[in-house]
């Protein structure tokens, strides 16, 4: 991808890197690094984990880096799996966003639904848990604060190529986090990477 100079772009970390659209509400350019990430690979002699929580579950490409890497089932704690994400390119328009899914925090998922309750935030429809539970088990909801979905082992000769798939597959806004996860049945706890979509400006 390029990296067109837009008046309406936002600048990440200094005059070069990657750019916010405000216009198209893509990154342009890749998407800001994270130094807890880059710390992460090179403590794992190159290789990296990464915790795939929705599409990536079904769809990890035909032939990218993911499709060749290893994978086993496991759960991410501490975060919440939430439609609350406002989306331009997976689905909706820069006009009229659709909805995707993302990754909250305790204190993110109760700051969201506290503005959805003042009518401050996005509309209603922006925030329903993925397996559709309702407005009146979102405290018992936000409490479990786990989150299935696979652990992808990807080996060294494959974590730039997979890394750059990434970061334009979710170019709509996403950052680059550090979380620990379980592999299902051995309960073996491992550090990861994984991809949650988060704007500059938060929450949507």
């Amino acid at each position: 991808m390029g990296n067109p100079k837009s008046p309406n772009s936002i600048s990440i970390g200094g005059n070069e890197g990657p750019k916010w659209c405000e216009a198209s509400q893509i990154y342009i350019g890749g998407v800001p690094e994270n130094e807890e990430v880059q710390k992460l690979i090179e403590e794992s002699n190159g290789s990296v984990k990464i915790f795939g929580y929705g599409s990536l579950c079904w769809n990890p490409g035909a032939d990218g880096g993911l499709s060749k890497a290893s994978q086993t089932l496991g759960r991410v704690k501490g975060y919440k799996r939430v439609w609350s994400q406002r989306s331009t390119d997976h689905r909706g328009t820069v006009q009229f966003p659709g909805i995707v899914c993302t990754l909250l925090t305790k204190d993110e998922y109760h700051s969201v639904v506290e503005s959805v309750a003042k009518g401050s935030g996005s509309d209603e429809g922006a925030l329903s848990p993925i397996d559709g539970t309702h407005d009146n088990e979102t405290k018992d909801y936000a409490e479990s604060m786990v989150t299935e979905g696979l652990i992808f082992s990807v080996p060294p000769e494959l974590v730039q190529e997979t890394l750059a798939e990434l970061d334009f597959r979710e170019k709509g806004g996403y950052a680059r986090d550090v979380c620990e996860v379980v592999e299902e049945g051995s309960d073996k706890t491992y550090r990861a990477n994984h991809v949650c979509l988060r704007r500059p400006e938060w929450p949507q």
